[in-house]
């Protein structure tokens, strides 16, 4: 209930602030507050169309329906100044002003439906984006572990096994509670809560032991394979049409990895060995990187920086200005919820909320 109410007032206070021009207002008053340089920069991950999200193993914080993504698309080419992250990037450098509602998009992963589903509409709109690449998963089926975990839990849970296998000693409290209340779909709020907690829980473990927790996952099942083609990466081929788009490349490590767990070693192939592949497969420079999970340090920060890249960005919400690290760019994560409204459709209040970055 507390949820609906919640959802009921954002919906109403974006319709009001956008039907009234009153978020107009404020924008131009803080952007010129912040001398003609506050910028929106987007952060994507999955374009799926509605008919096909049964087959996708990704958290619902990550994914936008092809639908919903059209109609973002053409808000933003109706409302807002996009320019791509070189732009932006060469416009803080030489601190020249841009126009009030500038907004970048990017991409985090570099998702097959980026180039199938993305790609197309950020054509017909004109518009430009950025794509951070996991270079070690570029043209293999292979799936990332996030998206093995929701696949397997969904598949214990209908299968209604009452194998005691994973939960044998040392196996993670967080995923025993996770698989002991799993229902068949991630709805439930109890049940969002405890997946998060297990995912924060993995994220930071060594890569070898949550391998081995995803393994022991893997054994209650009889017969599986996961659905690659709806959850892996772009090959090198579709990343070549998408460059002879205008669609520019940064890194996002070799294998996304945390890199404040990492050794010294494993961070250092993260991000030369990932720009080195980028670089060579594509002739380009590769100026921009995307922390992975968003972690990062002052220590993480300055590798970044004796790396070579030119600019990093975090997954810190906001609004970014001639105060902001350039090291340390937010974004506003964009999915399904953040311009669906209370009567399920799109809502232009909602979405022009969420671009200001006020919620």
């Amino acid at each position: 209930m507390k949820r609906f109410i919640k959802g009921f007032i954002k919906d109403l206070l974006g319709w009001f602030l956008y039907a009234s021009r009153a978020l107009d207002v404020f924008l131009l008053i803080r952007h010129r507050l912040y001398g003609s340089q506050g910028t929106v920069i987007l952060l994507y991950h999955r374009v799926i169309p509605r008919d096909r999200k049964d087959g996708v193993c990704s958290f619902p914080g990550i994914v936008v329906s092809r639908e919903s993504f059209e109609k973002q698309m053409r808000f933003l080419s109706e409302h807002y100044n996009v320019i791509s992250l070189d732009d932006y990037l060469e416009a803080r450098v030489k601190k020249i002003p841009l126009p009030y509602k500038t907004a970048v998009i990017t991409f985090d992963d570099g998702w097959k439906d980026n180039f199938l589903c993305a790609l197309p509409l950020l054509k017909r709109y004109k518009l430009p984006a950025t794509i951070f690449l996991t270079a070690g998963f570029i043209g293999k089926e292979e799936v990332f572990w996030p998206e093995k975990l929701v696949f397997l839990v969904k598949q214990i849970a209908a299968s209604r096994s009452k194998t005691r296998k994973p939960v044998e000693d040392g196996f993670l409290e967080e995923l025993r509670q996770l698989l002991d209340s799993a229902p068949n779909n991630l709805r439930e709020e109890k049940f969002r809560l405890l997946f998060t907690r297990a995912m924060e829980r993995l994220l930071y473990l060594d890569e070898s032991r949550r391998n081995t927790l995803i393994a022991r996952l893997e054994s209650c099942l009889n017969d599986f394979e996961y659905p690659s083609e709806e959850n892996s990466c772009m090959n090198w081929e579709q990343i070549e049409e998408m460059k002879r788009s205008k669609i520019s490349f940064g890194s996002h490590g070799v294998s996304h990895n945390i890199l404040t767990v990492l050794q010294e070693e494993k961070i250092a192939e993260e991000l030369e060995g990932s720009k080195r592949l980028i670089e060579d497969r594509l002739g380009i420079e590769v100026k921009s990187f995307a922390y992975p999970n968003g972690d990062y340090s002052e220590d993480i920060v300055g590798r970044v920086r004796g790396a070579g890249y030119k600019v990093a960005l975090t997954v810190d919400p906001g609004i970014n200005t001639l105060k902001t690290d350039i090291f340390r760019l937010k974004r506003i994560n964009i999915h399904e919820g953040v311009s669906t409204g209370f009567s399920g459709n799109f809502s232009k209040g909602l979405f022009s909320l969420y671009l200001s970055g006020l919620l």
